[in-house]
């Protein structure tokens, strides 16, 4: 591919910093957090800092020894046991993971955020 090829395929992309697919879009707000999380995956357990959440799904440190979209079970204390999830995105030092449920991912998102406002309050 000649430079000038290159440069015309990024012209023709530009229209897509303005007005992206819809299924490149995010469909709920992300909100930074710290909390500790439980992520159950094969069987096997381990506690997570949660620092990124929305009611679609949970963004974990440190990373997480699972496959892309292998199963993963999260359980906070004091709200949600066994929450099902699915890795979809494996980063140097984060895990993201997606609920399986919209509904789950809401009512944690609304829990977090106010565990963490309480937290910071006292």
């Amino acid at each position: 591919m000649t430079m000038l090829d290159k440069f015309s395929r990024r012209i023709r992309q530009l229209n897509l910093l303005f007005k992206p697919p819809t299924e490149l879009r995010r469909r709920f707000k992300r909100h930074a957090i710290d909390f500790e999380v439980e992520v159950t995956v094969g069987g096997r357990s381990s506690k997570r800092r949660a620092v990124d959440v929305s009611a679609g799904g949970i963004l974990v440190t440190p990373v997480i020894n699972a496959e892309l979209r292998e199963s993963v079970r999260i359980t906070i204390n004091g709200l949600l046991t066994n929450t099902p999830a699915r890795v979809v995105g494996l980063r140097p030092e984060t895990t993201a993971l997606q609920f399986e449920s919209d509904a789950h991912g809401a009512v944690l998102t609304a829990w977090l955020l106010e565990s963490a406002g309480n937290t910071r309050a006292q």
